[in-house]
């Protein structure tokens, strides 16, 4: 098979299935959507196999990452695909190695690709971090890339160098960076709930905002604050527990009075609850301030700071942020509002789970016996 009739099968498969190629594929729904039985168990050195019969099946490693699961399900979904009823037993390297042109692996990881990462979901979302192929990418442009359609860091590297985004020595230079450096920088140098976990940015929202994590990620706000205005970002939630008046500033010490700043807190916050009070999904990580408002002999006296709250995807669910910016007297006229909106999903296997009940519940209303 040519590689172009792996690309062909893939397009096809998305077609029949009639995925969404516009938003992140999910493969799982798409190996049951097959009709084919999909189940999770820890493989040790496998990542995955295709069982064939009538239903054939596919096993994923639970031990897996993630992203290396939704790939190796839509590698086994290739097999389907292109080699029906055919046993595969794939380890890393048959799911991730280099093989010859034509073999079935390669089909299958082409299959992979084009499945997971469509033309009219890579090309958006290319664009919404600036990649093309005039300009030198970051790694932290891929990485984003990546995260927003569900796959692997290397995964979306190299097919957006095989569709001209990339070229193939800025690809060589991308792929030696190390994704868990490239999300500690872009959280900062935050520690991760979860090595594992993505960690998704929002530089200074306004209004309204949503993000689809994970159980695992990281939802880190930069929020822009003015302290000479008096105005502080708070959880809509604690209103009712901020005192009236401010504190007293710290003793006035010669030669420190416009120098020193609390780097935990950055001065006069207004601390976030750990926890939202609605929901148990969202919690507190990291709340301080990025920037020093106050430099004797500069032009920053008075000028913004940088606010970094950052939460923790607990639990499954969804959960709002309300935040509000207020001055501690008037927390009834705030300034600006935002809404955060986290949209968290489980693991594969947790999903997969909740939609098996999900069907029985639906099988009891209809009196379905599930032990015929």
């Amino acid at each position: 098979m040519t590689r172009l009739a792996a690309v062909q099968a893939a397009s096809n498969a998305l077609n029949e299935l009639r995925l969404d190629q516009s938003e992140p594929i999910d493969p799982f729904e798409a190996i049951e959507a097959s009709g084919l039985e999909l189940r999770f168990r820890p493989l040790k050195d496998l990542l995955g196999a295709v069982l064939p019969g009538n239903p054939g099946g596919v096993l994923i490693n639970s031990d897996r990452p993630a992203t290396l699961q939704r790939y190796t399900a839509a590698h086994e979904l290739g097999h389907w695909y292109m080699d029906q009823d055919v046993l595969s037993v794939d380890n890393e390297d048959a799911v991730l190695g280099q093989h010859r042109s034509g073999s079935r692996e390669l089909n299958a990881q082409i299959f992979a690709a084009h499945f997971l990462m469509p033309l009219e979901l890579l090309y958006p979302t290319a664009r919404r971090y600036g990649i093309t192929s005039r300009s030198r990418v970051e790694p932290e442009q891929a990485y984003q890339a990546a995260r927003d359609m569900h796959v692997s860091y290397e995964a979306a590297v190299r097919q957006l160098t095989n569709t001209k985004h990339i070229s193939a020595e800025n690809s060589a230079a991308l792929l030696k960076a190390r994704p868990a450096a490239i999300k500690r920088k872009l959280a900062d140098g935050m520690e991760l709930p979860n090595a594992r976990g993505e960690v998704w940015i929002l530089d200074h929202p306004h209004d309204r905002a949503e993000i689809n994590a994970f159980v695992g990620d990281a939802i880190v706000l930069r929020l822009t604050e003015r302290p000479s205005t008096g105005y502080r970002w708070c959880a809509e939630e604690t209103h009712a527990t901020i005192h009236p008046f401010r504190p007293a500033p710290r003793p006035f010490r010669e030669g420190t009075a416009f120098t020193e700043t609390d780097s935990a807190t950055g001065g006069e916050v207004i601390a976030f609850p750990s926890t939202n009070t609605s929901s148990e999904v969202a919690t507190l990580l990291l709340d301080h301030v990025v920037g020093e408002s106050y430099h004797a002999g500069t032009s920053l006296i008075g000028g913004a700071v940088t606010r970094v709250v950052a939460y923790s995807a607990e639990a499954p669910g969804e959960d709002s942020i309300r935040l509000t910016q207020i001055r501690p007297g008037r927390p009834d006229t705030p300034v600006d509002r935002l809404d955060v909106t986290a949209l968290v999903r489980g693991a594969p296997e947790v999903e997969f789970r909740q939609r098996l009940l999900a069907a029985f519940m639906r099988d009891e209303q209809d009196g379905v016996d599930w032990g015929q």
